[in-house]
This record gives structure tokens, sequence and C-alpha cells, in this order.
């Protein structure tokens, strides 16, 4: 397991905490965080869990999204990604690890 840094921005700007992106990576949600992922060319699929069944009993299919190669991009860790096996954080994987770094952000005051 690999804990990810929340960092709180305030409205006028900051930095936000970026480290190398891990299997097993987790992340608090469900309070305004946002993923944010940095990528050095390679374009990497994000998979966050969601855990759970639908009504029928299937599981809750997990949101995935494929980055540019390089760039930016945000993904809001909603509440429904809190996974109570992993102490209602979302669980996260990549497709790749090779230059991508990632982070938590929670807007400020």
């Amino acid at each position: 397991m690999a804990a990810i840094v929340k960092t709180t921005v305030p409205k006028l700007g900051g930095q936000v905490a970026m480290a190398a992106a891990a299997a097993g990576d987790q992340a608090d949600c469900g309070n305004g965080e946002e993923l944010v992922i940095q990528t050095a060319g390679t374009p990497t699929t994000v998979t966050v869990a969601v855990p759970g069944n639908t009504w029928n009993g299937q599981p809750t299919p997990d949101t995935t999204f494929t980055t540019p190669a390089t760039g930016i991009s945000t993904l809001k860790l909603v509440p429904k990604y809190a996974d109570a096996a992993i102490g209602g954080k979302a669980a996260i994987s990549w497709s790749s690890l090779t230059g991508v770094t990632r982070g938590v952000k929670l807007d400020g005051v």
C-alpha cells in the first residue's frame, strides 16, 4: 500500500506534493479531494476501484481513464470510491508506473 499525501492548496494558489506513482496507491476521498496526475512520455490508464455491487448483484464498474502521454490530468475523488476494507480510502491502479507522478489536492481557503 502506498498512501498518497494530501495537500491543501489555498485558493490563491500553491503546489501539490507529488511523488512517483506506486502499485497499491490509496488516497482519501469524498471530501473534495482531487487526484492530480503528471505524465512524462507515456499515456497511462488510471483505474479507481468502485467497491460494492449494482442493484442486480453485479460488481460496480470501476472508473478508468487514459492520460495524455505528457501532461497533467485530474480526477475528483468522489464518495463512491471509498472502500471500507481499506479505511474508506480510494484504491488507485496504473497501467504503467514509468514517468508518472501523482498527488492529491484539497482546495483550501
